[in-house]
């Protein structure tokens, strides 16, 4: 497909060229080295694979998903109150307990938005205190909390007098960050334990807040797919396999990082600041084209609640009536976003090419397919237990990927670096 300076797909097919020689992909993205290497399908056992065992061949392992990024040099304009969080001292391994205050602070650091009283993160506040004993959690949730502190500064509009203050949490922050990371990829590389794959969904979840903050969007979203396979190949949740059979989750209860995300972008663009539009003055911008955003997101925020549920009832699945009751209920819910993609998906990628179109209005359209490509790639994913289930939803990863991209730019556009 062709692809628009935005990162998003048009309509038009790709025409293949004659005598094209075929491009080679691999039989799977998440496979041990060894067989990508030979180009084979991998069944991904582990520590090492029965394919490989089964001819002879020693298994080199998997590569990691986790990967530390370069940070380069914070912007000097950004400082803030050079105090650290108070709510960071909470943060120890050994605590005893933790208050109500304190789950409700680390909550809302979940998010970066202004108004955040109807986001519910406090399963995962109640959670992660519990988890500090792990290297890599521990030093997710310092960043997150360095960050956040920054970020919520910058919002409340305080003074820019402390010196290189700001500067120090956020360069702190972001080496937490990557220590975090370094600590995941070095377990996950190996023979990963349900203790490390628990690990890496409740950091996943960590990071996706951080790089929205940051108004990364594409690295957020490579963190949501790689935990989303997590959950497939763990069975965070009950399956049916292809003979309909139902297989049951972990015994232990793995993070629900597909609920986290869906909780994330269902209440609201995670703007650093709302962006107004002049609905008087845009004469590029009709009433009708924010009626439109207005109305998709609505019916999204809509289908978000009912997804939600559907989970929620996944997750308690013990019979096969509550698994024909639920097949039921999956296909009626993909019905509804594909109705809803008939409806509003090409009108909104219009909005992404009209000229002079305000950037808020333009970022709004962008996250709202975003938010309609997580629904869909969940949702399909929901109930089933085959490797192969991953294959066919890739091409909606790579849209995920796509759109993610026009995000981070339409951001970057908007207002620049946000820390």
């Amino acid at each position: 497909m062709e692809t628009t300076q935005d990162g998003l797909h048009s309509g038009e097919p790709c025409k293949p060229r004659p005598n094209a020689k075929r491009r080679f992909r691999p039989k799977t993205k998440t496979g041990c080295q060894t067989c990508r290497v030979r180009r084979v399908k991998c069944d991904e056992a582990k520590p090492s694979c029965n394919r490989c065992l089964s001819t002879g061949r020693v298994c080199d392992g998997y590569t990691s998903i986790f990967q530390v990024v370069t940070v380069g040099p914070s912007p000097p304009a950004i400082t803030a109150q050079s105090s650290p969080p108070a709510s960071l001292s909470i943060y120890q391994p050994g605590a005893s307990t933790v208050s109500v205050d304190e789950i409700n602070s680390l909550a809302h650091s979940f998010t970066a938005k202004y108004n955040h009283r109807n986001i519910g993160y406090h399963t995962e506040a109640r959670t992660i205190p519990t988890k500090l004993s792990d290297p890599a959690i521990r030093h997710a949730l310092i960043s997150l909390q360095s960050l956040h502190h920054e970020f919520d500064a910058r919002q409340q509009r305080y003074s820019h007098d402390d010196g290189n203050g700001g500067l120090v949490r956020i360069h702190h922050g972001l080496d937490a960050y990557n220590t975090s990371v370094t600590s995941l990829a070095s377990r996950l590389g190996t023979s990963p334990t349900h203790e490390s794959v628990c690990a890496a969904l409740l950091c996943c979840q960590m990071f996706i807040s951080i790089e929205t903050m940051l108004g990364n969007y594409t690295a957020g979203m490579r963190h949501f797919i790689y935990g989303l396979r997590i959950m497939h190949q763990y069975r965070a949740r009950p399956t049916v396999n292809l003979n309909g059979q139902l297989e049951p989750c972990n015994n232990v209860p793995l993070p629900a990082l597909d609920c986290f995300l869906i909780k994330l972008f269902a209440s609201g663009r995670p703007d650093a600041k709302p962006m107004p539009i002049n609905r008087a003055s845009d004469t590029n911008t009709g009433l009708f084209d924010i009626s439109l955003q207005e109305q998709s997101r609505g019916e999204l925020a809509a289908l978000s609640s009912q997804v939600l549920e559907f989970l929620d009832q996944v997750s308690r699945m013990q019979t096969s009536r509550q698994v024909s009751d639920l097949e039921v209920s999956k296909s009626h819910i993909l019905a509804r976003l594909e109705s809803w993609d008939w409806m509003y998906t090409q009108s909104l990628r219009t909005l992404l090419v009209a000229h002079q179109m305000p950037v808020g209005l333009k970022f709004g359209a962008i996250f709202t397919l975003l938010l309609h490509g997580v629904l869909k790639v969940v949702v399909s994913l929901a109930m089933s237990s085959s490797p192969a289930d991953l294959d066919r939803v890739d091409t909606d990863f790579q849209n995920l990927t796509n759109i993610s991209n026009a995000a981070t730019e339409a951001k970057k556009a908007a207002a620049g670096r946000v820390i």
